[in-house]
């Protein structure tokens, strides 16, 4: 039980990682945990779904086409010359071998096997607490394998693969090593940090890690090296094409020969992607956008704010003293203020990055449930006037303040309006409305300036300051976060994150379309957070858990 939860919270914190080239996605809507995956003769791609219990079978155009339920945590996947599938699960010990059409075959116990390969006899070839075994296709241990009957031990072991005359490569952190097929090692060459191999049908050596693609020849010859964006690969498959797809965490990825980007799959709609680049993201939080066009973008997981132009193209940064800038909004004067969720404060910039004083304090806030102090920026707007509003997520309440800071007794003689729930998002318009989105009570709140109810919305004929509940079908909500409103016809648009989509309302909060749904491709959204409406009518939204900027045109999109 230790293990599925350390797991699961790796997930939560680190699948993150889009790229513009991914292929692969559960298209039902469940998270694919993409631990280990093999590619047969005709292209199609197997993937245990270590979560959901699940082998999934990808056609090349990456559609499901056959899944198979596995109990137990299914972990690492092999098919052989005839198509028989090959699962290793974590919980429910032992080799699950299914046929072609997914009908179990037969199980052969073992402890919980990280990873399986199948040489061109049908053995088959365990990696096992750091030792691998050999088996025959009818599932008994081959003993006079090696000296000892298994290869090893060795340390912190991450892969094995099987070339064509049936050598075997294993890779650790420190190395990669030969075998042949009785286990008798012909070659070693040390390495830099590789986690994942695999052999071409020339015996060319592929081996990913340490933010790299390498090739390598049969000799053990360095022939190319690319950096590429993976943080954690977890297996690299070859098909008979020579194309080349590797696996991280919670998405699988295609590569041509020449180790660069496969984009043939998918039309790229969106700005970035996951990266430490100049114009790229990790996990993007908070948007803004000014007259001019640009835009201003703030990651969750570092410290980076980046500013680009209306197409995407990246044209400064700069580095705040904290990570977890959770919200970003600029003034009409183009001065940028960024909110941060950890550390309870808002530091401000100039229209060129430049730090600025908020009053005479560099940051203003600090962790507190005093006037002036926060609990978790969650949100920033600014009205006409220069005031600054600041949701708080555990805070609960949206606080008032003068453009110097200082606390405004302006919501019926109280410094602060008190939200039953916790803010997921605010937006002021230009007569003084405020707009909340309640993440706890799945619904968005609309204020006067003074702080009193606007019952502005329509529910079952009656007027209501409340726009929406939990749920999933139009109008519904799950944990909203951002929130912005069209000044020309006071359209709504709100990002409904659980439900990973934007939904569009009118003045009185009536529905008019959404666009998003979960999922890795283009379209589709993993956690969208902030969103943003600039003057020439399109809609920045940041796609956080994919590390991405959608940019779509409302008239396009929503009529």
């Amino acid at each position: 039980m230790k293990k599925f939860l350390f797991f699961l919270l790796l997930l939560i914190t680190l699948k993150n990682l889009f790229a513009s080239y991914q292929i692969i996605s559960d298209n039902s809507g469940i998270v694919v945990s993409v631990f280990d995956f093999c590619v047969d003769e005709e292209g199609n791609i197997y993937v245990p779904n270590y979560c959901g219990n699940e082998l999934i079978k990808f056609n090349k155009n990456g559609e499901v086409v056959l899944r198979i339920p596995i109990k137990g945590w299914p972990w690492c996947v092999s098919v052989d010359k005839e198509k028989n599938i090959y699962v290793g699960a974590q919980y429910n010990k032992g080799v699950h071998i299914f046929s072609s059409e997914g009908d179990r075959k037969k199980i052969i116990k073992t402890e919980s096997v990280k990873k399986i390969v199948v040489d061109s006899e049908t053995n088959i070839y365990l990696l096992i607490e750091n030792k691998i075994f050999k088996y025959t296709k009818d599932g008994k241990l081959i003993e006079n394998f090696s000296n000892s009957g298994y290869l090893g031990p060795f340390e912190n072991c991450k892969d094995i693969s099987v070339d064509k005359e049936d050598n075997i490569y294993i890779c650790n952190s420190k190395k990669i090593v030969k075998y042949n097929k009785n286990g008798e090692k012909i070659k070693e060459i040390e390495t830099d940090n590789f986690t994942a191999i695999d052999i071409d049908k020339d015996n060319n050596i592929y081996a990913a890690g340490n933010h790299k693609l390498v090739k390598f020849s049969p000799n053990f010859e360095k022939m190319k090296e690319e950096k590429i964006e993976i943080l954690f690969p977890r297996s690299i498959k070859i098909d008979i094409e020579g194309n080349i797809y590797i696996s991280d965490m919670s998405k699988l990825m295609k590569f041509k020969q020449d180790l660069t980007p496969a984009n043939e799959f998918e039309e790229k709609n969106f700005i970035g992607g996951k990266g430490w680049k100049d114009g790229y993201f990790v996990m993007p939080s908070g948007i803004g956008t000014n007259k001019e066009g640009n835009i201003i973008v703030c990651d969750f997981r570092s410290n980076r704010i980046q500013k680009l132009n209306s197409e995407g193209n990246f044209l400064t940064k700069v580095y705040t003293k904290y990570e977890y800038n959770s919200c970003v909004f600029v003034d009409k004067e183009g001065n940028i203020y960024v909110g941060n969720i950890a550390y309870h404060c808002i530091t401000k910039f100039s229209l060129d990055l430049v730090p600025l004083k908020i009053g005479d304090k560099i940051e203003f806030g600090g962790f507190g449930k005093d006037i002036g102090k926060f609990s978790q920026v969650i949100g920033i707007s600014i009205d006409e006037e220069g005031n600054i509003y600041v949701a708080e997520g555990t805070g609960k309440r949206i606080q008032k303040f003068t453009k110097e800071g200082k606390p405004l007794n302006s919501f019926s003689g109280k410094n602060f309006i008190e939200i039953e729930g916790y803010c997921g998002g605010i937006c002021v318009d230009k007569t003084g409305n405020i707009y909340i989105t309640n993440a706890t009570k799945h619904c968005v709140m609309k204020f006067k300036s003074d702080g009193s109810p606007a019952n502005d919305f329509i529910s079952e004929g009656k007027p209501t300051n409340i726009l929406g509940s939990y749920g999933n079908i139009p109008g519904r909500f799950n944990n909203p976060s951002g929130i912005c409103v069209d000044e020309k016809d006071g359209s709504i648009y709100v990002i409904d994150k659980g439900n990973a989509r934007v939904q569009k309302f009118n003045r009185r909060g009536e529905f008019l379309g959404w666009f998003g749904s979960y999922g890795y491709k283009s379209g589709k959204m993993r956690e969208p957070t902030g969103i943003v409406l600039d003057n020439k009518g399109y809609l920045y939204i940041t796609d956080t858990r994919n590390s991405r900027i959608y940019k779509i045109k409302i008239d396009q999109v929503f009529n």
